[in-house]
């Protein structure tokens, strides 16, 4: 889901050609920030299971049902689970990419597009205002895996699994494919 951001420029603002010209340029790009193709298409695990498809159950949630009984050993802990045949599990979204759909956020990410076109206005380097965006709304999305406020925590099997409560990181891929890219 895109989130746009929009400035208004009035007449008055606009008072050389240069100008004119640096926002038109600014109108035709545009920054993307998220898990984009070439780290989502990654496997993980042994399955066929790609970092894309992990990341979109874990943004939005789900439920699975098991196939057939399993019994696996944890790599990171070294326990054992079982789960029966039939066992529904459940998913909850934990929302880390969408992050700038409320309000607030929202109002940070204009003012952070504001100031990024203040800072090279003189310099009529639009690229840079999209890197600037980009390398800010990242760290938002990661600050988001590493801050503790996504909520619900860990189901108890799966803190067994890990190790910890820590939702949405375990080996740090996920957090490593947020990715910005200036179009």
């Amino acid at each position: 889901m895109a989130v746009d951001c929009t400035i208004e420029i009035k007449k008055k603002d606009i008072t050389s050609e240069a100008l004119k010209k640096f926002y038109k340029n600014l109108e035709k790009h545009s920054v993307t920030v998220g898990i984009h193709k070439a780290e989502g298409s990654k496997q993980i695990g042994n399955n066929g299971y790609t970092l894309i498809q992990n990341a979109i159950k874990q943004e939005f949630g789900g439920t699975q049902t098991a196939e057939k009984t399993r019994r696996f050993k944890s790599p990171f802990t070294g326990k054992w689970f079982y789960i029966k045949k039939g066992t529904e599990l459940n998913i909850p979204p934990r929302i880390f990419i969408r992050i700038f759909n409320d309000n607030k956020r929202k109002k940070e990410l204009t003012e952070t597009f504001k100031n990024q076109i203040n800072i090279y206005l003189k310099s009529n380097d639009y690229n840079s205002v999209y890197e600037g965006v980009g390398l800010w709304a990242k760290y938002e999305q990661q600050q988001k895996i590493l801050d503790s406020s996504i909520k619900p925590k860990n189901a108890p099997m799966t803190v067994e699994y890990k190790g910890s409560n820590t939702p949405l990181y375990l080996t740090g891929s996920t957090f490593s494919a947020i990715k910005h890219e200036v179009h």
